[in-house]
């Protein structure tokens, strides 16, 4: 009667990824088409004083104007100005997900030793299979916000529309709007003044130079 014995190998592996922000953006333009805003245009960032918490309002005007004066638009006061921008932004409560996840485990080689009825034994190599396991997860996802809203000042008076609109949306796992909507402000303003037609969508790494410029890191 043959005997079998398995000496098998410690099976490990690693995994890792890459940590980013994954963006979407909406650009709305009165005109159906791509603005094309003069150079030598001023344009005054309209922070509200009325918000919960105006020093972080002052802080995104600030930061919002520091990207308008890098695309070469100039600074102006409110009534000087040949545009007016207006933002609001927020996050939600945040939702939720729980589940399992399946992680794979790669199968590998055992060495067999075999003993026959006279007493003798033999080795051989195998392969055994592959197996799966199931990790629980839980963790809370957070829907980041961003509107953008640009008014030509010659027509105020008149209650006009916006010249264009944009709106930034990011969800993940980081409840921190203040960190998170600086990646969201430099997406939004590689497109200011674009019309989309479509949502586009970007993923910037965490740590990316232009926002963490923009923290002042």
């Amino acid at each position: 009667m043959k005997k079998i014995f398995l000496v098998l190998p410690l099976i490990s592996f690693c995994s890792g990824c890459g940590t980013y922000y994954r963006i979407g953006l909406n650009g709305y333009s009165a005109s159906g088409v791509d603005l094309q805003l003069p150079q030598t245009s001023s344009i005054s960032v309209v922070a509200d004083s009325n918000v919960p918490n105006p020093l972080f309002e002052k802080e995104i005007a600030n930061k919002i104007q520091k990207l308008l004066n890098e695309k070469g638009y100039a600074q102006a006061f409110t009534d000087r100005a040949n545009f007016y921008l207006f933002f609001e932004y927020g996050i939600d409560s945040g939702k939720t997900k729980t589940g399992a996840m399946p992680m794979y485990h790669v199968g590998g080689t055992a060495t067999v030793n075999t003993f026959n009825s006279y007493g003798g034994s033999s080795y051989s190599t195998i392969q055994t299979p592959g197996y799966t396991t199931y990790v629980p997860y839980s963790h809370t996802d957070y829907t980041r916000w961003l509107k953008l809203s640009l008014f030509d000042s010659s027509l105020t008076e008149r209650k006009s529309d916006p010249i264009w609109i944009g709106t930034i949306t990011s969800s993940g796992r980081n409840s921190d709007l203040r960190e998170v909507i600086n990646y969201m402000l430099v997406y939004a303003f590689d497109h200011f003044g674009e019309n989309t037609k479509k949502m586009i969508i970007t993923e910037l790494r965490v740590g990316d130079k232009r926002a963490t410029a923009l923290m002042g890191e």
